[in-house]
């Protein structure tokens, strides 16, 4: 699903997320936060999902298509501070998305959209 999730970013802009240092980073050739945009015009993010509400800091890729580095605020609405580890919780709770941040996944998803003209 990746691979077709990434296909369909490049194709009509959007955002990919992962685990940051996924290998599908490395597998894709995709760039790593800080690095330049790549040929589809898409760069890679580095945010923590406690900073959205999370209870773990989770660290977090997105590659995104579609706005330019800088073109979009990062910065959360929810001031918490992760007091858990990542590894300390349940599946289920490692896997939860806060609500904030997918609130943003979507707010960024439809600029990127809007920029390609889809």
């Amino acid at each position: 699903l990746a691979i077709f999730a990434l296909k369909s970013v490049r194709r009509c802009g959007g955002v990919l997320e992962h685990p940051a240092g996924s290998a599908f980073w490395r597998f894709a050739g995709l760039p790593r936060p800080g690095d330049l945009p790549d040929e589809f015009g898409g760069w890679s993010v580095s945010l923590y999902q406690g900073d959205f509400g999370h209870p773990a800091p989770k660290h977090t890729w997105l590659y995104v298509v579609g706005v330019l580095p800088g073109g979009y605020d990062f910065r959360s609405p929810i001031h918490t501070f992760p007091f858990r580890s990542v590894e300390s919780q349940s599946a289920a709770a490692r896997e939860h998305t806060p609500p904030a941040f997918a609130s943003m996944l979507f707010d960024l998803a439809i600029m990127c959209r809007l920029a390609k003209g889809n």
